[in-house]
């Protein structure tokens, strides 16, 4: 009779362990993934100054910014003439992404710099291949943030914020990725046909 009740007991435990494994692996997918975006290469129209460059959109600090523009006297990183205000955001192999957060800037409240934005994920730097899945078409309030979270990881490398009116500047203090890295050949991406995803605006006080 012992015997009897240590194996219902042991596959009791056994069930309970198969059953509990698979929230134990979502609860990993949705909150434990790190910012990798961070420190990755990135390119711009063009910077404002020195100070204002790209590479500060993926310091993993919020008071550092790019701005798009130039006051520089040689006019190199100056944006061309109708031109869109463009930043990208090259994860420098493929990845699965569970969530993007694009930040506004943090040391001035300039209305005009934080409109009409649109987010794009690609395969290819060119993005002949392409899916819009953020777009930020108000201002919102000071440091305000846009929020994109899909409803299943997808896989991209390139990340690029473009402002869709030609005469606006944009400033983004930080563009952030959350996912894991799968590498693997850029040629062969999958259509973005089942990407979905949940745009909200993000107040800064409730930033993770």
């Amino acid at each position: 009779m012992k015997n009897i009740l240590k194996r219902v007991l042991t596959c009791i435990l056994a069930i309970g362990l198969v059953h509990t494994f698979p929230f134990a692996v979502k609860a990993e997918e949705t909150g434990s993934f790190k910012n990798v975006a961070l420190g990755k290469t990135t390119s711009s129209t063009g910077r404002y100054a020195p100070n204002f460059d790209d590479k500060y959109a993926v310091d993993g600090n919020v008071n550092t910014s790019w701005a798009s523009g130039a006051q520089e006297s040689d006019n190199k990183y100056e944006k061309k003439e109708g031109e869109n205000a463009t930043i990208v955001v090259d994860l420098e192999e493929n990845h699965m992404i569970s969530e993007i957060y694009v930040r506004t800037r943090r040391d001035m409240d300039q209305t005009y710099t934080r409109r009409n934005w649109q987010v794009y994920v690609s395969d290819s730097p060119d993005f002949k291949n392409q899916k819009l899945v953020g777009e930020k078409k108000l201002s919102g309030l000071f440091k305000e943030d846009l929020e994109m979270k899909f409803k299943t990881l997808q896989k991209m490398r390139y990340i690029k914020v473009t402002c869709s009116t030609p005469n606006d500047g944009m400033v983004i203090s930080e563009i952030e990725a959350y996912g894991y890295a799968i590498g693997g050949e850029e040629t062969g991406f999958a259509e973005y046909s089942d990407m979905e995803s949940s745009i909200k605006y993000y107040s800064a006080n409730n930033a993770v």
